[in-house]
C-alpha cells in the first residue's frame, strides 16, 4: 500500500508540473498570437488594434484557454451591437446606416462634410488577422507543447 501512495503522489506532481508548463507554453504561444493580430489589423487610426487583448490563461477540468479577442463594438442603427473584430475579419454585405441618437450622420466625403439621414453602405471586404496569426503559430504552439511535455518528465 506504501508503494501504491508514493507512486499516486508521484503522478500528481508530475500532473501538476505538465499542466504548469503547458500553461506557461500555450501563454507563450497566446501572447505571440495577439502581437501578429495586432500587427496584421486594419491600421487607419491605429485604435482599432489597441483593443486587441490576450485574456490570462485559466484551467476548468482538463481544458486549459486562452483567448485572443477585441471587445471593440459597433452598434447598428437598429440597436444591434456587433463585433469589430468579427466584422472586420469575415467582411460585411451591403446594409442601410441611419443615425442613431442624431439626426444625420456625418462623414467626409472629396474633403467635403457630408450630411445624410440614411446611407447605403456597400459592404466591406473582410481583412483577416485572427485567423492568419493563428495559423503563422500553429507549428510554435506545438513544438511548444512538445517541449513542455519534456521538460515536465
Amino acid at each position: 500500500m506504501k508503494d501504491i501512495n508514493r507512486l499516486i503522489e508521484r503522478f500528481d506532481t508530475l500532473e501538476k508540473r505538465v499542466v504548469k508548463n503547458v500553461i506557461e507554453a500555450q501563454r507563450e504561444t497566446a501572447w505571440d498570437i495577439g502581437f501578429d493580430v495586432r500587427k496584421l489589423a486594419p491600421k487607419s487610426t491605429g485604435r482599432y488594434a489597441d483593443t486587441i487583448k490576450v485574456s490570462n490563461t485559466e484551467v476548468e477540468g482538463t481544458t486549459i484557454t486562452t483567448k485572443i479577442y477585441t471587445d471593440a463594438k459597433v452598434i447598428s442603427s437598429k440597436g444591434k451591437e456587433y463585433n469589430l473584430g468579427y466584422l472586420l475579419e469575415t467582411g460585411t454585405s451591403p446594409h442601410i446606416i441611419e443615425p442613431v441618437n442624431v439626426k444625420a450622420l456625418h462623414f467626409l466625403m472629396n474633403g467635403k462634410d457630408v450630411f445624410a439621414t440614411r446611407v447605403q453602405h456597400p459592404g466591406s471586404v473582410a481583412i483577416p488577422h485572427f485567423i492568419p496569426a493563428l495559423e503563422a503559430n500553429k507549428y510554435r504552439y506545438k513544438k511548444r507543447i512538445r517541449e513542455a511535455l519534456r521538460r515536465s518528465f
